[in-house]
């Protein structure tokens, strides 16, 4: 009877260390879930970081645009041949392009297809404003009509 009650003894023994291997097993693979996931919170929260640093660096170089400053009136091109209209002090328009210098002294720094930047008398960028635009109306003495469009030509040999 000896040995059988050994056996029982051995055989709990062997239970309850199996058992706390597996709890081991648990905490620990909780744990290092908790450990991911602290993680990519750090990583969140620094990229949101460099984002929030990146918007004030922006904000903080590119001033916004001060009265007396020529207007973008269009943007056109593709690529690195971009060229902007700018409306000068006086209402004439002058069309530009990156490296070109206004009669006023201001640098134009870079044109893309929503942004005109110049630097100003202060070596400063500045982003230029956009021109208002004034929308076409088709009532009399209501503001300025559009021209219909010129007539298209049908090509020879179309039945005409």
């Amino acid at each position: 009877m000896a040995f059988s009650s050994l056996l029982l003894c051995l055989g709990a023994r062997a239970e309850s260390t199996s058992d706390k291997l597996m709890q081991i097993e648990a905490d620990t693979m909780l744990l290092k879930a908790r450990e991911k996931q602290l993680d990519v919170r750090a990583k969140v929260v620094a990229r949101e970081l460099e984002i929030a640093a990146k918007r004030a660096e922006s904000e903080r170089v590119i001033q916004p645009a001060a009265a007396g400053n020529p207007l973008v009136h269009s943007i056109e091109g593709m690529g690195h041949a971009m060229y902007a209209t700018l409306q000068v002090h006086g209402g004439a328009l002058v069309d530009v392009q990156a490296g070109d210098v206004l009669d006023n002294g201001m640098r134009v720094l870079s044109i893309r297809p929503n942004e005109v930047i110049i630097q100003n008398a202060k070596k400063r960028p500045v982003r230029l404003g956009l021109m208002p635009v004034w929308p076409a109306t088709t009532e009399a003495g209501a503001g300025p009509r559009l021209p219909p469009p010129p007539p298209m030509a049908l090509p020879r040999g179309s039945g005409q």
